[in-house]
Formats: structure tokens, sequence, C-alpha cells
């Protein structure tokens, strides 16, 4: 019984992952045409893009500054965010500790509120990063 438990715990947990990738998946390209267009964002809008390619595995290095952002967001084929999003999968994430405490510290001091004013991709980014670091530290 409690093997059945667990395991109907981790199909709702699964699940809830799928739906915040299927939501980054349903983004169009104006949309995130709309994000590279920003020249110097909020920077709750640069947070929570460095946090989306950290909890994806990449380092802090690489999504530094925004320009670095913007080429992270052009990427094609399977190294675009949303090839990365749809392939990641919370239980086989290799997010270390300090990715992980970072992209949390990211999340913290963001305002949903301001990124809902500017950017719905921003909106929806910032949806995925905190479903996944709750999955991820749960």
């Amino acid at each position: 019984a409690a093997l059945i438990a667990e395991a109907e715990a981790l199909m709702v947990r699964l699940e809830h992952v799928h739906l915040l990738a299927k939501r980054v998946k349903e983004l169009n390209s104006a949309t995130f045409a709309e994000l590279k267009s920003f020249v110097d964002p909020l920077p709750e809008i640069l947070a929570v893009m460095q946090c989306t390619f950290l909890l994806l595995g990449s380092k802090f290095a690489d999504v530094k500054t925004w320009k670095q952002v913007k080429i992270m967001l052009s990427k094609m084929g399977k190294d675009s965010v949303k090839r990365r999003i749809s392939d990641f999968n919370p239980l086989h994430a290799k997010v270390g500790g300090r990715a992980l405490k970072k992209a949390a510290a990211l999340l913290k001091g963001v305002s949903v509120a301001r990124i809902e004013s500017v950017s719905i991709g921003g909106t929806v980014f910032y949806a995925y990063c905190d479903g996944i670091l709750q999955e991820l530290t749960s």
C-alpha cells in the first residue's frame, strides 16, 4: 500500500512538471521575440531567465548577462530552451546544490506583478521555475 501511495504521489509530481513544461512549449515565436527584444529588461526578467537556464543545467557564468541569456534563447534544435524543457525530468535532473540555491535566490526577489505587466513569456517562465524549484526541493 505504501508503494502504491508513493507511486501515486510521484505521478502527481510528474504531471505537475509536465503541465509547467507544456505552458512553456505553447509559447509562440512572437513571445520569444518579445523576450529577446528587450535591450535592458527588468531585473526580474533577467533573474527568471537566469533561473530557468540554471535549472536546465547551464552554468551561471553562461547566463550572467542579458546578452548571454538572449543567445541561449536563440538556440535551435536540441539546444533550444523548449527542447531542453521538454527533455527535463526532475527525477534525473543534474542540478547541483549550489545551482539550486542560486536559482532559488534569483527567484526569491522577483515581483511577479512587475513581470506580468511587461512580459507574458517572462510570467510563464517564472511559473515554470517556481514549480520546478518546488519539485527539486521537496
